[in-house]
């Protein structure tokens, strides 16, 4: 997310891991919680029983044991992130306690593995999808909308004047925590529905088509240039 922020330069914090950690306007990490050990490696093992690849993080790295797998290469793409193969994940994870663990595999069978892991993890790990192919676990109780809660509480703006914009089933829980949720265009009809609106498509500029559109409601005196 660094560079992301650096690009907007507008952002006073930044919710990442699905709420499981906070970023300051440098991409510094101000607060995280981990996933307990015993339930990670629960996480890893249930991955190699349904041979799906799987990786956990550090810094501006992932870190995946499985050679051979498309997933891997195709995650460094897409994040920016760089991929380091590990012999054994297990050790990886004792040496390096993480707050975040994402399955890959085709959306036809995270769909499966979503419902069986809500089922084997319930009340160990927040299970959660942000798009078809991943399958994403983080510490039990952490989710995007208490994050956003947090650093609401924090800068003292009551939740009643938050406005969100999600496209994930993980942005459910920040949309609905908002007072204003809105759903992207190109979300699914369950994200949409848990939504107070809908805008754009992200393809089409969806969220500054939105605050344009809605200037006085979010009293936009600047301009939002200022955050291209």
């Amino acid at each position: 997310m660094k560079p992301f922020l650096q690009k907007l330069g507008c952002a006073d914090a930044a919710i990442a891991s699905n709420g499981a950690e906070l970023l300051d306007t440098e991409g510094n990490v101000i607060w995280r919680q981990i996933l307990d050990q015993n339930t990670a490696h629960s996480i890893l093992d249930f991955a190699a029983d349904h041979h799906c690849y799987a990786h956990t993080y550090e810094g501006a790295t992932f870190h995946y044991q499985m050679i051979g797998s498309k997933w891997a290469e195709a995650y460094q793409r897409s994040s920016l992130l760089t991929g380091v193969h590990e012999n054994n994940l297990h050790a990886f994870v004792d040496k390096h306690p993480t707050n975040k663990i994402l399955l890959i595999s085709e959306s036809r069978i995270i769909t499966t593995l979503f419902q069986d892991a809500l089922r084997i993890f319930s009340g160990k790990a927040s299970v959660s999808t942000s798009k078809p192919q991943y399958l994403e676990f983080n510490p039990f109780g952490t989710s995007k909308g208490n994050a956003l809660t947090m650093v609401m509480q924090q800068m003292k703006v009551p939740m009643e004047q938050v406005c969100a914009f999600g496209d994930g089933i993980n942005d459910i829980s920040m949309l609905q925590a908002a007072g204003l949720g809105i759903a992207m265009g190109n979300a699914s009809a369950e994200v949409q529905n848990a939504a107070d609106a809908v805008c754009m498509t992200n393809e089409e500029d969806g969220i500054a088509q939105y605050l344009e559109a809605h200037a006085e409601l979010f009293e936009l005196t600047l301009g939002l240039d200022q955050c291209n």
